[in-house]
């Protein structure tokens, strides 16, 4: 199911609250915030409340979300999330260095989803 699907399905506005679990049905926490790429409006990112320790801002990728009666999966394990170099959150926007660790991070780059390049990611 794409993101335009889900979108459909659920309506982006919809997903705040909802339990994101891994592709291994472990869960992550509460998706807190939607982050769309500033130039297409696409959303490409979240964060995670109730999220790991010692974190300001726990991300995840939307890309392969999967909408399920009652939680979000996501194509990602939960080491893989862990492992994510921390990003601080100053405003409502990423910048584009710290949108460039999420995409490559979590394997974005060029092809299907493309890096970050001179895009931001911003908090919708």
């Amino acid at each position: 199911m794409s993101i335009e699907e889900i979108q459909t399905a659920w309506g982006v506005d919809e997903w705040y609250g909802q339990m994101l679990v891994d592709c291994e049905g472990e869960k992550i926490g509460k998706l807190r915030d939607v982050y769309v790429d500033s130039e297409s409006g696409e959303p490409r990112f979240a964060s995670v409340r109730g999220g790991f320790v010692n974190r300001r801002l726990t991300f995840v990728p939307l890309r392969g979300i999967q909408a399920g009666p009652e939680d979000l999966r996501l194509i990602v394990t939960k080491a893989e999330i862990a492992s994510l170099p921390e990003i601080d959150m100053y405003d409502d926007e990423l910048s584009q260095e710290d949108a460039e660790v999420l995409y490559c991070h979590f394997g974005q780059v060029n092809g299907q989803i493309g890096t970050a390049g001179d895009r931001c990611l911003i908090r919708r």
